[in-house]
């Protein structure tokens, strides 16, 4: 009669983890999702913002506004500067470890003196996994994001809308 016994220990093991074993089962799905499909749409993310920039630059003229305007792509980071008229600075960062997308962002008119520092605004966007195994993004206020471009919007709104 040993297999009976092993049987109950595995049927008492298994009603006592089940809730536990459900929960590490999703998070591991999650962050194997995440991790399948957040560089693809980070990268969709780089490339709708740079278009965004070169866009602004564009539409700004050959002037000293927009030649100082610089967008770039490292790996797994994206930054936008400016250093005058007006003072930006950007940057996001991939963080597949916390499941989110790091950013921080300054703007300013004047531009900061050397001797201040301007602090910069953080912006966590959270990665989350939906349906038919969809990765969406959500802003720290709740807001969902199904769409880079709607995510560049919103930064570039950030960034380049000037208060009076």
């Amino acid at each position: 009669m040993p297999e009976f016994f092993i049987k109950q220990l595995a049927q008492g093991i298994k009603e006592k983890f089940h809730n536990e074993s459900v929960e590490k089962e999703h998070r591991l799905y999650v962050d194997k999702t995440i991790r399948a499909h957040a560089p693809a749409l980070f990268e969709q993310f780089a490339q709708v913002l740079g278009r965004y920039v070169d866009q602004l630059r564009e539409d700004l003229g050959n002037g000293v506004l927009a030649t100082d305007l610089s967008f770039q792509r490292t790996g797994s980071m994206i930054s936008i500067d400016k250093p005058e008229l007006p003072f930006v600075k950007f940057t996001a960062r991939l963080e597949l470890e916390r499941h989110e997308i790091d950013m921080a962002y300054v703007t300013r008119s004047p531009k900061p003196s050397p001797q201040e520092n301007p602090g910069l605004t953080d912006l966590v966007v959270s990665l989350n996994v939906g349906p038919q195994d969809s990765v969406s993004m959500q802003l720290p206020d709740g807001t969902a994001i199904y769409r880079v471009e709607k995510l560049a919007e919103s930064i570039m709104q950030k960034l380049f809308t000037l208060k009076s």
